[in-house]
């Protein structure tokens, strides 16, 4: 299993980083303590949305899969389509308002998604998830 879930984190952490990267840059440039606390909030509100709606999803579980949940997190081809769409969107278009937001939605995604994927075991162990192989 490692071998399909590795890949799949390190493209998440490298869209991590690359977005992470890109709000560092825009920051530098148009550096505001308003517009950083703003990004902040909504990036963190994204990410623990996206979050909590995911892991809602498998409370009642009685069963579930050894990685059912990590893979659907990293398999997730909308937050995936999201993050791959605005990062080409940032690179591509030259946006002024658009682009903080967009770097705030990609960075809430993948701080969730990996976050999801750490925090799968100790989930379903509070919950008393039985595990299936």
């Amino acid at each position: 299993m490692g071998l399909i879930l590795a890949p799949l984190l390190v493209i998440w952490l490298a869209i991590l980083t690359v977005a992470g990267y890109q709000a560092t840059l825009y920051f530098k440039e148009t550096f505001s303590f308003s517009g950083l606390l703003a990004f902040s909030s909504v990036s963190l509100l994204c990410g623990a949305l996206y979050f909590l709606l995911h892991f809602r999803r498998y409370q009642d579980a009685e069963t579930l899969s050894v990685f059912e949940i990590s893979l659907e997190l990293l398999f997730n081809p909308i937050s995936g389509g999201i993050c791959v769409l605005a990062l080409l969107l940032i690179w591509l278009v030259p946006m002024g308002v658009c682009k903080p937001l967009l770097l705030a939605l990609v960075l809430g995604l993948a701080i969730a998604t990996l976050t999801g994927v750490v925090y799968e075991e100790s989930f379903m162990t509070k919950h008393g998830i039985q595990r299936t192989h």
